[in-house]
């Protein structure tokens, strides 16, 4: 008797007809005569104890049980019955005990490598994945590298981007300054009397060594003028 149960097998009926027909295949029949090294056990061949020894083979004996061995599924229960017939009532027990337990041993083996096949699947898929993302890293690091942003955070990214905004701002500032100081500078020069060009205030473009020459050489000779017609008189 083994238990058979489907567990999440979506065609139950189906599913224990296949169960039914492994468990007395001749791939379980063979399973089964290694296990009891049937080819060489006396009382299993008693009902043809004339045949040689020589013909008492592992193969002989293994399609001698899958014939005398009988599987059956019982009605509304995942039970399988497995039936043996043989001269010897403790032979055939025993033959329909190896037939369950090799029965057993081949599902346990089938959900191995199914299990091991999942499982390379896996390890290939995984493979395969981390290829992918080696890839997108050096992708990434190209990038980076193309945009100056190796090594750097979104938090480093965000402060370089305020402080380059906090300089430019500055700079701004700075020749915005600039300008209005030059705008104040063209409307005082506009504002300069031409007839008396001595009168202008100090604004920062007459500081040069020329023009304060120029402008000590108006002094000069605006002494010497007031000099000679303080001497001469107008008429003159």
């Amino acid at each position: 008797v083994v238990d058979i149960s489907p567990n999440a097998y979506r065609d139950v009926d189906d599913y224990m007809h296949t169960q039914e027909t492994v468990a007395c295949s001749s791939q379980v029949a063979e399973r089964a005569a290694r296990l009891l090294n049937l080819h060489q056990v006396a009382a299993f061949w008693g009902p043809r104890a004339t045949l040689p020894v020589a013909a008492r083979t592992p193969a002989l004996a293994a399609r001698l049980v899958a014939g005398s061995v009988r599987c059956a599924v019982r009605r509304g229960a995942s039970i399988l019955d497995v039936v043996a017939e043989h001269t010897d009532p403790t032979m055939a027990a025993q033959l329909a005990n190896a037939m369950a337990q090799a029965f057993m041993d081949h599902n346990l083996e089938y959900k191995s490598a199914s299990t091991s096949g999942a499982i390379a699947w896996l390890a290939k898929q995984l493979d395969q994945l981390k290829h992918q993302v080696n890839a997108s890293e050096s992708e990434l690091y190209d990038f980076r590298k193309a945009n100056d942003l190796i090594s750097m955070t979104l938090h480093d990214r965000q402060s370089l981007t305020s402080e380059q905004l906090a300089t430019l701002t500055a700079q701004w500032n700075k020749v915005r300054g600039e300008r209005m100081a030059l705008a104040a500078e063209v409307a005082q020069l506009r504002a300069i009397s031409t007839s008396d060009p001595l009168s202008a205030p100090e604004l920062p473009v007459f500081q040069s060594e020329a023009i304060h020459a120029l402008k000590l050489q108006a002094l000069r000779e605006r002494a010497l003028a007031t000099d000679l017609r303080s001497r001469y008189l107008a008429q003159h």
